[in-house]
């Protein structure tokens, strides 16, 4: 029996409605606060996914590199300019893991 991955991410998507296609977090306060955005590591592209995954592997990364994939190059030089703080989204993007992973490999009431 093959397993469906399209019915894994979808019921997933399903049983976790407040999880959304973007992560979004500001920078900066009232009226000067700025939005930014990554993919939720569930909607990540292939393309998306290597980049961080390069990253990732390489020696001599830094969390500016790390930080940079996710957001892209574009993003990222506004998230600078804003004031951003590298180490705030990593620590966000591991808040994300650890509460969102896990439970995918958790069987539902139905044994999915």
């Amino acid at each position: 029996m093959a397993i469906s991955l399209t019915a894994i991410v979808n019921k997933y998507k399903e049983s976790h409605p407040e999880v959304h296609e973007w992560v979004e977090f500001t920078v900066g306060e009232g009226a000067k606060a700025k939005t930014f955005r990554y993919h939720h590591p569930i909607y990540q592209s292939n393309e998306e996914s290597r980049r961080i995954a390069r990253v990732q592997k390489s020696d001599d990364a830094t969390n500016s590199d790390l930080v940079r994939a996710f957001l892209g190059d574009r993003q990222y030089d506004e998230f600078v300019k804003a004031g951003g703080v590298d180490t705030a989204v990593i620590m966000l993007m591991q808040l994300v893991q650890e509460n969102d992973l896990p439970e995918m490999s958790v069987r539902d009431s139905e044994g999915k």
